[in-house]
């Protein structure tokens, strides 16, 4: 019963000591700000690193793009410009031709009001010669023989004859007019040098008909010089609305690209603290490396046990993350370990005391004999102990166990005394589940929580592991 009780304080006692443990390694990590900050850190820096480098090289595409719009839109206007040049081309071509259009009317003009006022002057002159020929007629007439001497004649026959007589008389007056009018538009002729009647008619009829073919034209010309003027404003509201459009896309390219070359220097900024922080990370590192591994010294972290451990590489050569793991481990370790002892050292002092009152109380009820013959005390049996991880009969026995016990039997006043921590690092053995699954198989370091139920396991059941490691 004594023993059991003894067993439940010492594994409370563990349990109280492993909390305090637990915390110490809490604060420790806290101090350390983690084993894998600088990792995760690095991953996130990475990580925006190449959010970033996306996000500019989009923004490098979406300029490029612009600056082909931009290129397409400056070959448009100089199209434009060009179509401008040729139109002012041939408005001023289409101006000269009006001109002498305007110039050709302008002559046949003058020629229809020559011809005009000649036409006047001819028939003047024929006005004149009518007038002529009716006072002619009217002096013949006066000029004729009275009626008494007048001899009666046959009437149809007379009227035959002075029908005869006016037609002849019409005859020859109209033959005279047509050669007074020959003489007269001869000598007009012959005066103006004008040509012939006929080519009159031909070059009037021509020049009428060129006139109202140059008239339509004209018109043509004029309708096709306010489409011309309606296109060039157009084209002009065109390049306007498009000079603007070129402005503010100019406007807009150079806000984004004073906003890009500002996220640009932010980037840079942020780069640069980076590689500063990472500077100090890594003097912090080789800082922290030299005593970490010569805490992996005083452990007794050699190359001999981390090769025993599945390491394959020295120390000197691993990350800070896994030297940090390693040295978490041991001290974990070698706290159990203490404990351990500890508790083995308070039940075997127990179990002496026990069996002092056993005795005591034996020889007051018990008669004393002539010879007494002094009883020797039952040999506590050996504490549990961190088993060695090969099989006991390659190692020698654990000098704290199969040494520390006899030695409290044989002196029942005599305190466990504690040793050093070398003495302690040189003597332990732990068993295959603290050393094998460690940060080996994983980078995380475990928790003493974890090594702690797992020396508990390895204590309580030895069997399974030996089964368990064949």
């Amino acid at each position: 019963m004594a023993d059991e009780k003894a067993v439940v304080q010492g594994y409370f006692f563990c349990l109280s000591r492993c909390a305090i443990f637990i915390m110490e390694i809490a604060r420790l990590r806290k101090e350390l700000r983690g084993v894998n900050a600088v990792q995760e850190n690095d991953l996130a820096v990475a990580h925006c690193h190449a959010v970033v480098q996306h996000r500019l090289g989009k923004a490098q595409d979406e300029f490029m793009k612009v600056l082909t719009n931009q290129a397409a839109i400056r070959t448009a206007i100089d199209a434009a410009r060009l179509e401008l040049l040729a139109l002012a081309q041939v408005r001023r071509k289409l101006e000269g031709d009006i001109d002498e259009a305007n110039t050709k009317i302008d002559a046949a003009l003058a020629r229809i009001e020559t011809t005009k006022a000649i036409q006047k002057n001819t028939f003047g002159e024929l006005t004149n010669l009518e007038r002529q020929a009716e006072a002619d007629a009217v002096e013949r007439i006066l000029k004729l023989p009275p009626e008494g001497d007048m001899v009666n004649m046959d009437v149809l026959n007379l009227m035959k004859t002075i029908h005869d007589r006016a037609l002849s008389r019409k005859q020859e007056e109209a033959a005279r007019q047509a050669a007074a009018l020959e003489t007269a538009f001869a000598s007009i002729q012959a005066a103006v040098h004008a040509p012939s009647v006929d080519e009159f008619v031909m070059s009037f009829v021509d020049t009428e008909n060129q006139l109202l073919s140059m008239y339509q034209h004209y018109l043509e010309q004029q309708a096709d010089t306010k489409r011309a003027k309606a296109e060039l404003d157009a084209l002009l509201s065109q390049a306007r609305t498009v000079r603007q459009r070129m402005r503010q896309q100019q406007d807009d390219t150079h806000a984004r690209k004073a906003s890009l070359l500002d996220r640009i220097a932010h980037v840079k900024q942020k780069t640069h603290e980076y590689a500063v922080l990472h500077r100090r990370q890594s003097v912090e590192h080789n800082a922290l490396r030299a005593p970490i591994l010569h805490l992996l010294e005083v452990l007794k972290a050699d190359k001999h046990f981390l090769h025993t451990n599945g390491f394959l590489n020295p120390t000197h050569d691993m990350s800070l993350p896994h030297i940090l793991g390693i040295a978490q481990e041991r001290i974990v370790e070698f706290a159990i370990l203490s404990q351990v002892h500890a508790t083995q050292a308070n039940a075997v002092h127990v179990k002496v005391q026990a069996i002092e009152r056993f005795n005591r109380r034996t020889r007051l009820s018990t008669p004393t004999p002539d010879h007494p013959s002094p009883s020797e005390p039952p040999i506590p049996a050996t504490a549990i102990v961190v088993g060695p991880r090969v099989p006991s009969s390659l190692n020698p026995p654990c000098p704290v166990s199969h040494v520390a016990a006899p030695v409290v039997a044989a002196d029942p006043s005599h305190h466990p005394i504690p040793r050093s921590f070398e003495v302690l690092a040189n003597a332990a053995t732990l068993p295959s589940m603290l050393s094998c699954e460690s940060s080996l198989e994983s980078t995380v370091p475990l928790s003493s929580f974890q090594l702690f139920h797992r020396a508990l396991r390895a204590h309580t059941y030895p069997n399974n592991h030996v089964s368990n490691e064949s």
